[in-house]
């Protein structure tokens, strides 16, 4: 049995991305340029080079807290300054005192509130088609390692705007982030729109997408602030 050493595990990473895991590298791209088709293609058995959802997902989980943890540790040693902070203009957010209990319970209400989403999300897309309930689950999950990979590029991009020390605000940023997603999430579902509803017209899938993404994107800011504003402390 060859002893396990540093360089082992190196040319075990380096074959993940280019032997073994070609179908991640291939899903990947996929999820960008044809998200609708690369689910199909899974969905229609055709699985030799489609990642499996669930490892996929968590890989991309498990990517993106890395490389965000580093970006944090690299800016804490090379001591780069923070975006100077302001209010950004496209989201709703509460700006007064917050409730301390729903503070507390803040990652379990946010799942309350994303969760009918996705069924409705689910449901939209996949209307009036024979596509179980698992496989609409696994739509889903390759949704969430969509937005996973742009939230990994955002991350990158905001720490090479601290690397070449750009004068941007917290705001700014904020709003970006935002119409990134915003755009991200209407190319998804305009994109299943596409394979899963092809009797449909290209202007009736661009309202879809459209307020879909609209839903998606200021649903929770909305029902927080609700909330903040219902339940003051």
């Amino acid at each position: 049995m060859k002893k396990l050493t540093w360089k082992s595990l190196s040319d075990e990473f380096i074959h993940f991305f280019t032997h073994a895991e070609h179908s991640f590298i291939y899903t990947s791209r996929s999820l960008f340029t044809q998200p609708g088709h690369i689910v199909k293609e899974f969905l229609d058995g055709k699985r030799k080079k489609v990642h499996k959802p669930i490892t996929f997902v968590l890989i991309w989980f498990a990517i993106y807290k890395i490389i965000t943890a580093g970006y944090d540790s690299l800016s804490l040693w090379l001591d780069l300054e923070k975006f100077t902070r302001s209010e950004p203009a496209l989201r709703v957010l509460w700006h007064g005192t917050k409730n301390k209990t729903l503070i507390q319970y803040e990652n379990f209400i946010t799942i309350l509130i994303v969760a009918p989403l996705l069924v409705l999300l689910g449901w939209i897309v996949f209307r009036n088609t024979k596509t179980s309930f698992i496989e609409r689950w696994v739509a889903l999950i390759y949704g969430s390692a969509y937005t996973t990979i742009i939230s990994t590029l955002l991350a990158t991009f905001g720490f090479i705007c601290r690397i070449f020390q750009l004068p941007l605000r917290t705001g700014i940023m904020n709003d970006f982030y935002l119409l990134i997603y915003f755009i991200s999430i209407a190319w998804f579902i305009y994109s299943f729109e596409k394979v899963f509803q092809p009797g449909s017209s290209k202007m009736k899938r661009l309202v879809i997408a459209f307020l879909m993404s609209l839903v998606a994107n200021y649903s929770a800011d909305i029902i927080w602030y609700i909330l903040y504003r219902s339940f003051p402390e």
